[in-house]
């Protein structure tokens, strides 16, 4: 579904924002009806509980103004992404429908869900390379934590 590792710095990469319900764009021109849609400008309202799959670091964001910042794209952290060719995704992944907003920076391995994906297939050597890729470009980026396998459920409340 995505372009092979060794082409990432041409892969459009998503640019998420979430006010109220999960709301999200691509920039991008890519060939699947999903990104031929997005790419006239026309953002999609999600409604239904997602799995969130990410390789790279995880940050919680609690403040007024760092919530502002993410919902302007204008957070230090998803420009630090963009500038090393990073995904990066953030929402709100409360339990019990309160506040726990996490920003997500690496790579997208998928959004499963009703209106996701239902399935990914990673090869061995391709999530190798993945990793590889992600953390040097995490590394470049000035990221310190060290990334990993991120999994959130993501409630629609």
């Amino acid at each position: 579904m995505r372009n092979s590792p060794s082409s990432w710095s041409s892969i459009p990469f998503p640019v998420f924002t979430q006010p109220s319900t999960a709301q999200f764009e691509y920039e991008s021109d890519s060939k699947s009806k999903l990104h031929e849609l997005v790419g006239l400008g026309i953002t999609l309202f999600m409604g239904a509980d997602s799995c969130v799959v990410y390789y790279g670091v995880r940050y919680q964001v609690t403040g007024e103004t760092e919530l502002e910042q993410l919902e302007a794209r204008t957070h230090p952290l998803m420009q630090a992404a963009k500038r090393a060719g990073l995904q990066y995704y953030w929402g709100n992944f409360s339990m019990e429908g309160g506040e726990y907003h996490l920003l997500l920076v690496g790579r997208e391995i998928g959004v499963f869900g009703l209106e996701g994906i239902g399935e990914r297939e990673l090869a061995d050597t391709e999530f190798q390379q993945m990793m590889q890729d992600t953390r040097e470009r995490l590394q470049r980026g000035g990221f310190s934590l060290v990334p990993a396998l991120q999994i959130q459920f993501e409630p629609d409340y």
